[in-house]
Order: C-alpha cells, then structure tokens, then sequence
C-alpha cells in the first residue's frame, strides 16, 4: 500500500527510440489524483500543482484544439507526437477543470450533431 510516495520504481523506464512512451500505472494515476487536494495546499503561492492529462476524443486534434481556443480553452494537440485525436490538457482551479468539461461537452455534442 502506498503512504503518499511516488517510489523510483514505479515510473517506467524510459522507452527505447523507436517505441511508444510508457504510461505510469493506473493505481499510480489515481494516487497522485487522489492527493491533488493535499499537494495544492502544501505548495507555495509561487509554484503550483500541475498534473497533464492526454485526452483521446477520436476526433482530429486540430480540430478540436481550434474550438476549444474558440471556447477560451487552450489545449495542446498532440498531432507531432504520433496522438492525431488527442489532446493534452493541464489540470487547473475548480472553475477552469468545469470551463473546459464544458467547452468539451460543446464540442462534442456539435460534433455529434453534424455528423447525423
């Protein structure tokens, strides 16, 4: 069981040239999720949390990396690193996480909308 610690051996080796990166584990995902809370009230003012995630909508990054600018979101697509649909996204305050689920949900369901 883990008591808060991101141990060396859990984070992967780094990948050999040519393979495709290695992602930590999901119960190490979810631990340092867990504590995203406690790391934000023990960090300065001057140096804040920040966790990325990359998110896969199956659509073209381009894309969506332009609507949700359009929607006052800035995303980075990941096209140049061989992830066409996926976008990275920094976890933020409370109200820019629900402003970009928002224009996410806007984007999608226009998307959905279009292609019936």
């Amino acid at each position: 069981m883990y008591k808060g610690l991101l141990l060396a051996g859990d984070v992967p080796h780094p990948p050999q040239p040519g393979e495709p990166p290695r992602d930590l584990p999901a119960e190490i995902i979810a631990q340092l999720c867990g504590h995203l809370d406690e790391l934000e009230v023990i960090s300065s003012r001057r140096m804040r949390t920040a966790v990325e995630l990359l998110i896969d909508t199956g659509r073209d990054c381009e894309e969506d990396f332009a609507r949700l600018l359009h929607e006052g979101v800035i995303v980075r697509p990941m096209k140049l690193y061989a992830f066409p649909t996926s976008q990275r996204v920094t976890i933020g305050t409370h109200e820019e996480n629900e402003q970009f689920l928002e224009a996410l949900r806007k984007i999608t369901a226009s998307s959905v909308r279009a292609a019936r």
